[in-house]
């Protein structure tokens, strides 16, 4: 057993035991979940995914189950090809997510743990470092309210290994794609955004030192394609989505310095912790608490005592971005006023990048002073046991400590007395959580649409049942025409002679006709003020959504596919060569 844990694969799969009994509280009842904060949206939006796809046999590109009716696929917090998929399949929405959640952790435990082998040769040096990034408590916290694009930070040490190696041969540009194109699927959020502002400047970096080298510039391109192929059909209908919507925030945001520090520091603290206010927001523990503990920033700073590393530099600039946003005189409120950053009210988001600079300086820094206190190797060797306990105790607070947990079976117990619908019924009740709402077939039109901001008031042409004017989801000015059939991406309907129909739904620039032409061209992605009429002739027919950029997606992950194989195939030849040559 100790020759195997010597190993590098022994190691790993140590790490992974640790990370996973740590993490394990995440997981360990399927039958209840906190409901503070966005919990319960985001149980809704994947319980549409859900749903759409087990019992309407649909792709999720339609959710008619919250605020009138909007697109399911292309909203960039909602993950459709990646980890939450098969796991809501297999395990449902309640308990599926979390699941998933679970499994991104020990994903990127296993890449932070590959990446630092290439920053430090010590086993036990990286093996605390990725337990740092495996542990820390910022994705714990937002998990418990309900934030599932935080785990979009776990494929950055998986990029930055690829992006550093690329040079090396096709096998690492691929690598990059794949796993740029799995993240652009993952989340096109936040924290997205700094992953890819953190790969730009090693990019940037890396072209300069190999701006001669043609074959650099190909498996530059190799990797972008095999990114595209992936993930270009989604990033196409997101970005289209996004430009209906852009949610540009206007609040600017300080966060004192010591509130950082305790953040980093300070264990067991409750989530409803008050710690900054901006306006009509303010900011709770869940949105600064990134405890690492006081060693590991301690082991950080000692790393910086006879050099000055690239992990150190960007620590400090994503101090810098973390607190503050307000003065001019600093980069954060200048980084505001570009797009896409124009949506980054929350500039705490930027600690979890500086969580993986602490981390990867703190393991540097314990491997140096291995190195040169070898007589204190026994007690140095103390520090990550110690650590890891402090870091797994503090996730065991997190998760069973802070907010009211619920079962399932209570919550939708408490709405016993609404019927299950026959289909879609759009119901204006803000006491039905959007979880219950979708799993009782229901449309919540008051439901939140994170895009259009915190504080948009919707006026709906949706009519709630109950209306005076509500005739149904589908109904017809004569009377002529009847439903035939309804699914979340598809109207079937038939009648006798030519007739004006509405569909209580928002009507949006994806819905066509049975020839395939656009309904609405003109119309954003979906328009809740507007309602949706359609002039139909005689005989059977039907409407579905399709995103309007849905064509233009599949070429583009076409091309990029034959572009990238045509690659592949050209620069393994190159390098079959070479190894022939030798």
């Amino acid at each position: 057993m100790y020759r195997f844990l010597t190993t590098a694969r022994g190691q790993l799969i140590a790490l992974l035991i640790l990370v996973g009994a740590a993490q394990f509280p995440l997981v360990m009842s399927p039958d209840r979940f906190s409901f503070a904060g966005d919990v319960d949206w985001t149980l809704g939006y994947l319980e549409m995914v859900r749903r759409s796809v087990l019992e309407f046999f649909e792709f999720p590109f339609w959710g008619a189950w919250n605020h009138g009716g909007v697109p399911l696929f292309a909203n960039p917090q909602i993950t459709i090809f990646g980890l939450e998929f098969p796991c809501l399949l297999l395990f449902g929405t309640w308990y599926g997510w979390r699941v998933a959640i679970y499994l991104y952790m020990l994903f990127g435990t296993a890449g932070m743990f590959l990446f630092l082998r290439g920053c430090t040769r010590n086993p036990a040096a990286c093996f605390w470092g990725a337990a740092i990034f495996g542990m820390s408590s910022c994705i714990a916290l937002h998990s418990m309210v309900g934030h599932p694009g935080m785990t979009c930070i776990t494929f950055l040490p998986w990029l930055l290994y690829f992006e550093q190696r690329i040079n090396r041969g096709a096998r690492y540009a691929v690598g990059l794609g794949i796993f740029t194109g799995l993240m652009f699927n993952q989340s096109l959020h936040y924290l997205t955004l700094v992953n890819c502002a953190v790969m730009a400047v090693l990019g940037l970096e890396l072209s300069w030192r190999f701006r001669r080298q043609l074959r650099y510039w190909l498996l530059v391109t190799l990797a972008v394609c095999v990114a595209a192929a992936l993930s270009g059909y989604r990033v196409m209908q997101t970005l289209d989505y996004l430009a209906s919507f852009p949610r540009e925030m206007e609040e600017l945001l300080s966060i004192p310095a010591g509130t950082l520090i305790a953040g980093l520091i300070r264990p067991f603290v409750p989530i409803t912790t008050p710690v900054v206010r901006s306006g009509r927001l303010g900011l709770q523990w869940h949105e600064i608490g990134s405890y690492v503990g006081i060693l590991a920033v301690g082991f950080f700073l000692f790393s910086l005592v006879r050099e000055r590393r690239w992990y150190h530099w960007g620590a400090l600039i994503a101090v810098v971005l973390i607190l503050d946003s307000t003065s001019k005189f600093l980069p954060g409120y200048w980084l505001r006023q570009i797009p896409p950053f124009t949506s980054f009210f929350v500039i705490t988001r930027w600690r979890f990048l500086l969580v993986f600079f602490l981390a990867t300086g703190a393991a540097v820094g314990l491997a140096r002073c291995l190195r040169q206190f070898p007589k204190y190797r026994k007690i140095l060797l103390m520090v990550p046991i110690l650590s890891c306990a402090a870091m797994a105790a503090n996730l065991w607070h997190i998760y069973l400590a802070n907010g009211e947990w619920m079962s399932e079976k209570s919550l939708l117990a408490s709405y016993r007395q609404m019927p299950l619908q026959p289909r879609l019924v759009t119901v204006v009740a803000p006491e039905i959580s959007y979880y219950v709402a979708t799993r009782k077939n229901l449309d919540n039109l008051i439901g939140y649409e994170a895009v259009q901001g915190y504080f948009h008031h919707s006026h709906f042409a949706c009519l709630p049942a109950g209306h005076p004017e509500y005739r149904g989801e589908f109904y017809s000015w004569s009377g002529a025409a009847e439903l035939t059939g309804w699914s979340p991406n598809r109207i079937d309907f038939q009648t006798p002679v030519p007739d004006r129909v509405r569909i209580n739904q928002n009507p949006g620039n994806g819905w066509r006709n049975e020839r395939g032409e656009l309904l609405f061209p003109e119309y954003r992605e979906f328009e809740e003020a507007k309602p949706f009429f359609v002039d139909v002739p005689a005989g059977s027919g039907f409407f579905y959504y399709l995103p309007r950029r849905h064509e233009a997606g599949l070429l583009l992950t076409f091309c990029a596919l034959g572009a990238g194989l045509l690659l592949w195939s050209y620069l393994r030849s190159g390098e079959c060569s070479r190894r022939r040559s030798k």
